[in-house]
């Protein structure tokens, strides 16, 4: 009867938790279904990308400052005029002035009254018009400052809004981020809760009494075997292959000659500047044959095209047969890198970079024109985002971007880099070695709140 009993109380144990799994099961099909119906939320990257496609191929700060200077010049321009007819009219008063007092002094005469009083009558008048014409022109200088003082504070609202959008996409980048960490903890709750949820066994029945072995004979003695266990080496755990940031395909190496790209005489010149628009030649047929996007390509186009007409141009005009020999190395090198620097550098560089490795076309576009810029002997100085700027770095990059930061361990570091710093060697009078460099753009991190 015990038995009976006992088991029974075993049976309802079990019952129970099989009900208890059973609400544990229901909570982990609920939250799945919620983690499911979540919103999928955009990443960083994609909130950058859609800021940098909305702001690609805009310069505001110099659209903005291009206007500025455009309604300046038409306020001095205004004004000069205005002073010009002020100067006028005051003249015109002292003449009238003059003439007034000449007509008092001198004698009468029969004639000279009338005369004097229709030059003078004249002259009123053409005051008065010239008065009414500065009154003109004042009205239109007030308008025009008033307009000029709308567009500068329409410009003002317009580098507000931007700071703006910049800040929003780093929140909302926190915010993605936040809420990603809050889902990847939500999933390892849910794998805990489904790892102690596992089924039990159910309950043992009584054991049978063991069966009766029969006595082994006194001669009969145990044979134990040895077996030996084999040996296994564990595998090796693989490590994760860490990528190289994007910006390291950009690097190019400094030149193992020490001789500039640039030297020689006039026909030497002359015949490596041929040679780079050779180049800028294969490079337009790459753009063309390669899978880009139909507005980056078309971009890369053009600018390509600008640099093989600036070198043309280069060609043509340069007065080589009036250089001297000793400073035809830095004049060429000075020009040739500054076009290079214009055109490539600034615009093809940072549109390759704001493309990304993944996009197709543009890793492979980037070697050809590494290719095409280390045969020119320009190389770069590597920066490494996440390191701090040490050294003579500073006088290599622009005034960097701040970008906030709540980790005050990365106050300072560089979040990003835009640009690398290119350099390209050219030979001075006295043949020694001498460099021109463009500047590198890079993000940098700032602890605490911006002003």
């Amino acid at each position: 009867m015990g038995l009976f009993w006992d088991m029974l109380s075993d049976e309802e144990a079990f019952i129970r938790r099989m009900q208890s799994e059973m609400r544990n099961a229901e909570i982990i099909i609920e939250l799945e279904r919620r983690i499911d119906v979540h919103p999928q939320l955009p990443s960083s990257d994609d909130i950058r990308r859609q800021m940098e496609d909305f702001f690609q191929g805009t310069n505001i700060e110099s659209e903005l400052h291009t206007l500025h200077q455009k309604m300046e010049e038409l306020k001095q321009s205004i004004q000069a005029e205005y002073s010009n007819e002020q100067t006028r009219f005051d003249r015109l008063g002292s003449r009238m002035d003059d003439m007034e007092a000449r007509l008092k002094t001198a004698a009468p005469s029969s004639e000279q009254p009338d005369v004097s009083g229709a030059l003078i009558a004249e002259q009123r008048q053409e005051i008065e018009q010239l008065h009414r014409l500065l009154i003109t022109q004042s009205q239109t200088i007030a308008r025009l400052q008033s307009a000029i003082d709308a567009q500068r504070q329409e410009n003002d609202a317009l580098k507000r809004q931007t700071v703006l959008n910049a800040q929003q996409m780093d929140a909302l980048a926190r915010q993605n981020a936040e809420q990603a960490r809050t889902m990847d903890e939500i999933r390892r709750q849910l794998a805990a809760l489904a790892r102690s949820s596992v089924s039990p066994a159910p309950p043992p029945l009584p054991p049978k009494p063991p069966a009766l072995m029969p006595k082994p004979s006194a001669s009969a003695e145990p044979v134990v075997t040895l077996q030996s266990t084999p040996l296994v080496k564990p595998a090796p755990i693989a490590q994760p292959k860490q990528e190289k940031p994007w910006i390291a395909a950009f690097s190019l190496p400094k030149p193992t000659t020490e001789e500039a790209f640039f030297r020689g005489d006039a026909a030497a010149v002359r015949g490596k500047i041929a040679q780079s628009i050779q180049g800028l030649d294969a490079l337009m047929i790459d753009v063309q044959q390669l899978p880009l996007k139909a507005d980056a390509g078309n971009s890369f186009l053009k600018n390509l095209r600008q640099t093989k007409a600036a070198l043309e141009k280069l060609d043509q005009k340069f007065n080589f047969a009036g250089c001297d020999e000793d400073e035809l190395s830095e004049r060429v090198t000075d020009k040739f890198f500054k076009i290079i620097g214009d055109n490539i550098l600034d615009n093809i560089m940072p549109g390759i970079y704001r493309g990304g490795r993944d996009a197709a076309g543009y890793e492979a576009f980037l070697q050809k024109l590494n290719s095409y810029l280390i045969q020119h002997g320009i190389y770069t100085l590597d920066i490494s985002p996440g390191a701090a700027i040490t050294g003579n770095l500073s006088d290599h990059i622009e005034p960097p971007i701040l970008k906030p930061t709540m980790n005050a361990a990365d106050d300072g570091k560089i979040d990003e880099v835009e640009l690398l710093p290119y350099f390209m060697d050219y030979e001075d009078d006295d043949g020694n070695l001498e460099w021109l460099r463009k500047s590198g753009r890079i993000i940098i991190m700032k602890y605490g709140e911006m002003k």
